[in-house]
């Protein structure tokens, strides 16, 4: 395996751990959803550290129902109440099309999945429906909800209504 000294490294995690008091509940009381591109350091770009921040992550940070799950039980059981979406300009989502991608999927292992790509071409457009997704969740308390647009090679942060 190419990175075994990753796994090395978690199985050796309890050697490196600094004890620590974190509570379950996130200190700032505050979920991120994010993408999951790895040039998109969220710790880094919040300044945030352990046990501050729920952080959701997913390709595109697109709000799916799993998604939701996250941020209902995050504010109903772990006490958060502010939520911020962050995502980019350069999103590999962006270049997918749904149906060829789940074509080539449903040919590679002879079943269709019943998930969807969440495939956009319009980085803002995309963020404008990920913050009304959040807003028409009748469980989702939005009222302190940001939403964010990231270049992730100038690092020019937009905020986005």
């Amino acid at each position: 395996m190419r990175n075994s000294d990753l796994i090395n490294n978690a199985l050796n995690y309890q050697l490196r751990i600094e004890t620590n008091n974190l509570q379950k509940e996130p200190m700032r009381q505050l979920v991120i959803v994010s993408c999951m591109d790895s040039r998109l350091d969220i710790f880094k770009i919040f300044s945030l550290g352990s046990g501050q921040a729920h952080i959701v992550r997913n390709a595109g940070g697109v709000i799916t129902e799993d998604v939701l799950r996250s941020i209902a039980i995050s504010q109903r059981k772990l006490n958060t109440n502010e939520i911020i979406v962050m995502q980019h300009l350069d999103c590999g989502l962006k270049i997918l099309d749904d149906v060829e991608f789940l074509d080539e999927i449903e040919n590679l292992g002879g079943e269709r999945p019943a998930w969807k790509t969440h495939a956009f071409k319009d980085s803002r457009a995309n963020m404008i429906g990920s913050l009304e997704l959040i807003k028409n969740a009748p469980y989702i308390n939005s009222e302190n909800l940001v939403g964010l647009l990231i270049n992730e090679t100038t690092g020019e942060v937009e905020k986005v209504e």
